[in-house]
């Protein structure tokens, strides 16, 4: 690590990024090593998350970093891989808008070597004071989605917009850090902007790099058939994901319990078939778990309706004065169960409870809404 650290140098570079993803090497130790062999280029983390390792044990960690390296230590934090965190066994405590606030608002403090009381929805500490002498590293925010954009034009020092390479994607990108940089009262040229993306400069075997690339997914023995097919192996593989697609789209057009269990039985096949049948291979090393993404979009839609029941809840007590008795008809509903919310006053509000189970969580959903 060290010499590649130092000919990227050489070569002009003046960023030098490390992962923090699934089982790599330790982007801290790497890059101290890397802090060794060079002099100029900022060594930055791209990117960790606040759940596998609390922001300060993180705070610590790259405090570290900025030690070695004479101050050119960078941390960007985004939202993890989910992923990684199902196989760890790691439940998000909270949306990674809310984690990643928090994680900044810890951190700040802390590696300017304050004393850090902190209490949070995700995180709280009371008395937590870094342990050597640190100065401020900059933290840049890795974002795709609108409002993480947003969050890291707000509060971060720089974004990463994760692999938007066209000028739509960019545009649209820059337009939600633009309305977070408003928030904080800041332009551009307060700011960094990092585009992250996937490239080869490679003048041969542009294939194996791609498959290099995705190494950790796709077996060598996979790897190997699929880059040695022929004509028939890629027909007979379309054939079978087409089929495969096919029987997806039938089952998601069922009722959310029947078309999730339709689904495992489908992921389950097709695992049996990756065991046998070499025309499986593509459909299943680059085809995500559909039911994993129907319960996703179930969720959302769900969590969306709850929102919009309650919105309409607020109005009628706007015009009447109190909460309704029961839940009024036409309301947005329940897509787990396809029946309304069950409703119920409190005393200090109302609840809207799911009557259905989000089945890959083994959970029913219940929203408190307060009035005051």
């Amino acid at each position: 690590m060290p010499g590649y650290a130092r000919q990227l140098e050489e070569w002009g570079y003046d960023h030098i990024w490390c992962p923090d993803e699934r089982f790599e090497r330790s982007p801290y130790a790497v890059l101290t090593l890397a802090a060794r062999a060079t002099e100029r280029a900022r060594l930055g983390i791209s990117v960790t998350n606040p759940y596998t390792r609390h922001p300060l044990i993180t705070g610590a960690a790259v405090a570290t970093v900025n030690e070695a390296s004479g101050g050119r230590a960078v941390l960007g934090l985004g939202a993890g891989a989910s992923s990684l965190f199902e196989r760890q066994g790691i439940k998000r405590p909270s949306p990674p808008v809310t984690a990643i606030r928090e994680a900044v608002e810890l951190l700040r403090p802390f590696m300017r070597g304050e004393r850090v009381d902190f209490g949070g929805r995700t995180y709280s500490f009371r008395g937590a004071d870094i342990d050597f002498e640190s100065r401020p590293v900059p933290i840049y925010i890795a974002a795709r989605g609108p409002r993480l954009l947003r969050l890291a034009g707000e509060v971060a020092d720089g974004v990463i917009i994760g692999s938007l390479t066209s000028r739509e994607g960019l545009e649209y990108a820059l337009e939600n850090v633009m309305q977070g940089l408003e928030r904080s009262n800041r332009d551009l040229s307060e700011f960094d902007v990092v585009l992250w993306a996937y490239t080869s400069i490679r003048k041969e075997k542009a294939e194996d790099f791609i498959f290099e690339m995705g190494s950790d997914f796709i077996p060598k023995d996979k790897r190997r058939i699929i880059l040695n097919g022929d004509e028939e192996f890629f027909k007979a593989s379309r054939e079978y994901f087409l089929n495969h697609q096919a029987a997806i789209l039938a089952a998601v057009e069922l009722p959310y319990p029947d078309s999730f269990e339709q689904l495992k039985r489908l992921d389950k096949k097709l695992k049996e078939d990756y065991k046998k049948d070499t025309h499986s291979i593509l459909t299943n090393e680059f085809m995500s778990a559909i039911d994993s993404i129907l319960s996703l979009d179930v969720r959302s839609k769900t969590h969306s309706n709850a929102i919009k029941a309650a919105i309409e809840i607020y109005l009628i007590r706007a015009r009447t004065g109190r909460l309704p008795d029961a839940l009024p008809d036409g309301l947005p509903g329940d897509l787990y169960s396809g029946k309304d919310f069950k409703y119920e006053k409190t005393a200090d509000g109302f609840t809207l409870r799911c009557r259905g189970k989000d089945m890959s969580k083994d959970e029913i959903y219940k929203y408190e809404f307060k009035v005051k």
